[in-house]
């Protein structure tokens, strides 16, 4: 590493928590935490201190993926004692860049912020390096959508240092600032190699009106190689408001701002009123006493011209609990509830009565939905097994393993079914006898659901893109890109397909070419499932919104705040929309206005998306829970 910058945003109080040290031995490390306003800054400082002093505690770091994990674990233990709730979590930026040896590795709170300068264009660092993700395997994949712990949300990349060869990495950095980065990035006094070596090698910063949080870009020369120093002669930044802290104090001076730290922290939030759901607004349908199984007044916030609709009722009209999240949404086929568990059972129940009519069981969980093929179900467990199903019975057709982890649903086109794995691979299956057709990559794992399009399939990627294969050879028609790594799953009508990014943004594009029609932006990550209805284009976001758009423009309807995250896929029957929110709630929406017509109090987090026939609601819940409400006038 021989060049550093920071920016920094122009209205920002100076608090700098940034660190780096390098030397001429292969290691380094580089820290950058970005404040959030939903935690206390005295958590800022403290995850900044501890992580410095563990890099700081020993000369030899040891195995880098040992001190990652290590880190992770410190981490959840400081959002343990800050006693936080963990969404409150999900805005502080985290990005620590460590070299040893031959390899890079990058915890972040979001890869979407790791960027790599490529000519005049910022890209993904994950799609422009072999990159290998630590900790990689089907259940941490599943933990990003129900973390449990700070490390749950973070992700550990593991790079080879070629890739970073004169190049600027950039850490920090949303879609936003991209264009102020580049901008700072053509000062020859950064770039150009016959600048004096001293300057070069100085830190400087940038103070830009057009970045929203301290950013940090690092270059690193031809061969990631540095100038020959004794080993006492390290730099070291280690920048806190009035402190400047030595290596010889830090072990010392740990016990004593650790203790402070939590103390500030307990004292400052003792006083506080702390609330779920979205920071800053009431969730509706509020009641004094929420209970599960209780119906809810449909009173709430919307935006949008009010209409005549229906008014509904939601009541419970059975309920089974089972020993794992059912995270998977249901399919209704010839008078069947078809669902997965995470317990590593497939269920099909009875619509009126919830009793069990047939169960299969899987090698591993089942947290994805099924796909209907003719007369079968076709489900894929987290082991990497597919599984086609009789319906009326549940008897094993075939089945096929696949080398990878599966957590999103299969999609049926024709006579294939494409299955997409967190190996970033695209796995077309003959849906006959389960023979696997084709296999295309993509250069990031895949958690959003594949859907079948006339002559093909929709895959998106976590590099970026949203990729349109053909059924027949697997080609890529086309790929478009989606501004980082994405979670949601598109939506295909009559020529137009629609999705959602983690800006923010919902895309829409043609479906025979690509062509962008339009973009919208909600307030926060689009991660749900997307729905087309008619002339409107529905989808929840992480600020608890659910949002209804014009297809045609992509001009907002309506919007309707709900009090947690929107991650699954709305679902319009008779006029009324149907949505499950983390604030433990399903929704029902007049789909022409978004006025609320009915709530329930489910009394858990829902993920599941919903299926509606004549008479009732069907879904399931994180706690395990998977329910029917009947739909009454």
């Amino acid at each position: 590493m021989d060049r550093e910058l920071t920016f920094h945003p122009e209205k920002e109080h100076a608090r700098d928590l940034i660190y780096s040290e390098y030397s001429s031995c292969d290691r380094s490390v580089h820290l950058l935490i970005q404040e959030s306003p939903s935690v206390p800054y005295d958590v800022h400082l403290k995850v900044y201190r501890e992580t410095v002093s563990a890099y700081l505690s020993s000369d030899e770091i040891g195995p880098p993926e040992s001190f990652i994990e290590n880190m992770l674990s410190c981490f959840d233990g400081l959002a343990q004692a800050a006693g936080l709730p963990l969404e409150e979590w999900r805005t502080l930026g985290i990005h620590l860049l460590l070299r040893a040896k031959n390899a890079f590795y990058i915890v972040t709170s979001c890869e979407a912020e790791v960027l790599l300068r490529a000519g005049d264009s910022l890209v993904p660092v994950v799609e422009a390096c072999n990159s290998e993700r630590l900790r990689h395997d089907g259940g941490a994949v599943q933990r990003e959508l129900f973390p449990s712990r700070l490390g749950d949300l973070l992700s550990a990349l593991k790079l080879d240092t070629a890739c970073l060869d004169d190049r600027d990495l950039v850490l920090g950095c949303t879609e936003s600032d991209k264009a102020a980065v580049l901008e700072g990035l053509s000062n020859p006094d950064w770039l150009e190699p016959d600048v004096g070596a001293e300057l070069r090698a100085s830190r400087r910063s940038i103070v830009s009106p057009a970045v929203t949080r301290r950013i940090l870009v690092l270059h690193f020369g031809g061969g990631v190689k540095r100038a020959a120093q004794p080993v006492e002669a390290r730099r070291r930044s280690f920048r806190v408001p009035s402190f400047r802290i030595t290596r010889r104090r830090v072990a010392t001076a740990g016990a004593a701002i650790g203790a402070l730290a939590i103390v500030g922290v307990l004292w400052r939030w003792s006083g506080v009123e702390r609330h779920a759901g979205t920071p800053g607004v009431n969730a509706p349908n509020e009641r004094t006493d929420p209970r599960a199984g209780d119906e809810v007044s449909p009173s709430g916030p919307s935006e949008g011209k009010a209409r005549d609709a229906p008014t509904w009722r939601l009541t419970e009209a059975w309920r089974r609990s089972f020993a794992g999240p059912v995270t998977s949404s249901p399919l209704l086929a010839e008078g069947r509830v078809i669902f997965g568990c995470r317990d590593g059972v497939v269920y099909a129940v009875d619509p009126v009565s919830g009793s069990n009519l047939w169960t299969f069981s899987a090698s591993g969980g089942v947290g994805a939905s099924p796909a209907i093929y003719g007369e079968s179900a076709v489900v894929a467990d987290y082991n990497g097994y597919v599984y086609r199903l009789s319906v009326a019975d549940g008897r094993l057709v075939w089945k096929t393993k696949l080398a990878t982890s599966v957590v999103s649903s299969p999609a049926v086109g024709g006579d294939r079914v494409l299955v997409c794995g967190v190996d970033g691979n695209a796995y077309c299956l003959s849906a006959r006898d389960g023979e696997v057709v084709w296999k295309k990559g993509t250069r990031g794992r895949i958690r959003g659901s594949a859907v079948a399009t006339d002559g093909g399939f929709l895959v998106p990627s976590y590099d970026g893109y949203l990729y349109s294969f053909s059924a027949v050879l697997g080609d890529v028609s086309w790929r478009a890109a989606l501004g980082g790594p994405v979670s949601a799953s598109p939506a295909v009508r009559d020529g137009w397909v629609v999705i959602g990014g983690p800006d923010g943004g919902v895309r829409c594009f043609g479906a025979a070419d690509g062509a962008p029609k339009w973009n919208f932006t909600a307030g926060d990550a689009v991660k749900s499932g997307l729905a087309i209805d008619g002339d409107k284009v529905l989808f929840g976001s992480n600020d608890g919104c659910l949002y209804c758009v014009d297809l045609a423009s992509g001009g907002m309807r309506w919007k309707y705040q709900t009090g947690g995250l929107v991650l699954g896929r709305p679902l319009v029957r008779d006029g009324v929309v149907y949505v499950g929110s983390y604030d433990g709630r399903m929704y029902g929406l007049g789909a022409d206005d978004g006025r609320p017509l009915c709530a329930f109090e489910v009394g858990a987090e829902v993920f599941s998306s919903p299926a509606v026939d004549d008479e009732r609601v069907y879904f399931g819940t994180n706690r395990g829970d998977f329910i029917a409400l009947r739909r009454e006038r």
